[in-house]
């Protein structure tokens, strides 16, 4: 497998436009085709000046090394499932001696580990009252819903949409088909099918394993669970985001169309809070920021049997799967849940809310902010939050974790004394013009004297599609100049191009579950699965 050559030439602009020791070092590593060190070079923020001068430097020899550090298509000799199967795998060892210590922990025991064990065991006492007290009782009913991604019943199907999941038999773990049932046979999804005489919902012992692409170095794990066990799950994710919001915990993006008044200085994209505090604590040293290793996959399940409520627990305990398919065999978890369940996201931000406010006595939503596995924390309790978060069997991450220096990085803002150095990452298949028309608006945006890169990414595309206009049409059209528009009534208008995608017609699935599919917001031309693109066009749009 080679690198495509159009990408290399880019690499090699950009490269030779940062004019760093480190990009000379990748130019060469790019040159000789030195895949391995290319996708494993990295740069330690420590080793730069404070202030604006070391910010500069940071952020030209960062660019170098992750341009392509994240590249699926990065020809390395690294075998990314099996990286992937290694950390499953240890994961589930960290789960497994983290249950031991827990059951035991349960049982005061003397000895020179008696201060320890007593102070951890209050710490957890702590944080199940207050999980107690942002999650209240369990309410009288949840409402279900289908997930973007695919689920247990369609392995080996080339694209799904969600009129195949009504369609399909729904699946279920033994101890979840009572609720999902519960939740299920209300819907007209489930009265539907129960008039048509399609099959009862089915069986089946937990999810199964697969691998998505992370970067160049290896795969991300994720388990994909079964429909019903899905359905309830996102229910009680969704209950979850509420209860945590309640308390300054922001883990849903901002509606851009809401009305809903927030706190001025707070804003309420979760993500872009988090990056608002990075800075700050980049530019005073106020706030710490920690990254977790593979925090999802590492939630064990006598923690989550101590902290949460056991009313919660129970329910948690019916929708998660107790089983993964690996290999063709079925595993038995030691973790609670994993990366593809519908509350995992939740539930690690509540438990690390929980357990970190319990430990500091840092007040939720206003001294301590957590958003799945990004954690920031005032730096004189940093310590201590680490400590106690590597005590329950969690990781963190020191390539991602900063308490000293002017660098804080967290939810994709990378800032150096206050200066944003966050890099661009080249992760696509570059198999179509909007992705190099991407590629040449965000070098624009962040190497704006790089012409030669961007010239580049023009070169690839025919000439019918080099298409410029202003950023606020974003990536339908290269930005800057030159602007070719036109003038029709007063209004001045430009070419943009957009992808046509592909519609499956509705009858494909008969005409059974029209009303389902209206009711879920398909169009009457069809469904379109993800990433169902049939080519593009050329259109027009007002910018004035």
């Amino acid at each position: 497998m080679k690198l495509d050559p159009s990408l290399r030439k880019v690499a090699t602009a950009l490269y030779c436009y940062l004019d760093t020791a480190h990009s000379l070092s990748c130019c060469i590593k790019l040159r000789y085709e030195q895949w391995d060190q290319l996708a494993t070079a990295a740069v330690v923020p420590t080793n730069y000046l404070e202030g604006p001068w070391g910010a500069e430097r940071f952020r030209r020899d960062a660019q170098a090394v992750d341009l392509l550090r994240k590249l699926p298509g990065l020809p390395t000799s690294i075998n990314r499932r099996g990286a992937a199967l290694d950390a499953f795998w240890e994961s589930e060892y960290a789960c497994f001696r983290t249950n031991e210590f827990l059951d035991l922990l349960r049982y005061p025991s003397t000895g020179p580990q008696e201060a320890f064990e007593g102070r951890l065991r209050s710490i957890l006492d702590r944080a199940a009252k207050i999980a107690r007290r942002i999650l209240g009782p369990v309410p009288a009913s949840l409402e279900g819903r289908f997930g973007p991604g695919t689920s247990y019943e369609l392995k080996g199907q080339a694209y799904s949409t969600f009129a195949d999941k009504l369609w399909i038999t729904p699946h279920a773990t033994k101890e979840c088909m009572a609720l999902f049932e519960h939740m299920f046979w209300p819907t007209h999804w489930g009265r539907q099918r129960l008039s048509l005489g399609l099959p009862l919902p089915a069986l089946t012992r937990g999810n199964r394993f697969t691998t998505v692409a992370k970067d160049a170095t290896k795969d991300r794990g994720i388990c994909i669970e079964p429909l019903g066990n899905l359905w309830v799950q996102l229910a009680i994710g969704s209950y979850w985001k509420r209860r945590l919001a309640q308390v300054g915990i922001r883990v849903n993006r901002a509606d851009p169309y809401s009305t809903e008044l927030a706190d001025p200085e707070l804003p309420s994209d979760g993500q872009l809070l988090h990056r608002q505090l990075a800075r700050d604590g980049s530019l005073t040293g106020k706030w710490a920021t920690i990254d977790l290793s593979n925090a999802s996959d590492t939630v064990a399940f006598e923690l989550v049997r101590w902290v949460i409520p056991p009313d919660w627990f129970e329910v948690l305990c019916a929708a998660r799967s107790p089983y993964t398919l690996l290999d063709k065999k079925w595993v038995r978890l030691d973790k609670f849940s994993s990366m593809g369940n519908g509350f995992t996201f939740e539930l690690e931000t509540l438990l690390f809310c929980c357990l970190l406010a319990a430990t500091t006595g840092c007040s939720i939503g206003n001294t301590l902010f957590v958003y799945g596995d990004d954690i920031v924390i005032p730096t004189e309790h940093a310590r201590d939050a680490m400590a106690v978060l590597t005590a329950v069997g969690f990781q963190p991450n020191p390539k991602k974790s900063y308490v000293q220096g002017p660098f804080r990085e967290s939810c994709g803002g990378d800032y150096f004394s206050g200066i944003p150095v966050r890099s661009y990452f080249a992760k696509g298949k570059f198999d179509s013009p909007l992705e190099w028309i991407s590629m040449h608006n965000r070098l624009l945006e962040l190497w704006p004297k790089a012409k030669v890169a961007r010239r580049r990414c023009i070169d690839v595309l025919p000439s019918r599609l080099r298409l410029f206009g202003p950023k606020r049409l974003g990536d339908r059209v290269l930005h800057g100049r030159p602007l070719r528009f036109w003038t029709r009534n007063g209004i001045r208008w430009v070419a943009t191009i957009v992808p046509m995608p592909t519609y499956i017609p509705l009858d494909r699935w008969g005409s059974e579950f029209t009303w389902t599919l209206a009711l879920l917001g398909a169009s009457s031309r069809g469904l379109t699965p993800r990433g169902g693109v049939r080519g593009y066009r050329i259109t027009e749009a007002s910018i004035s």
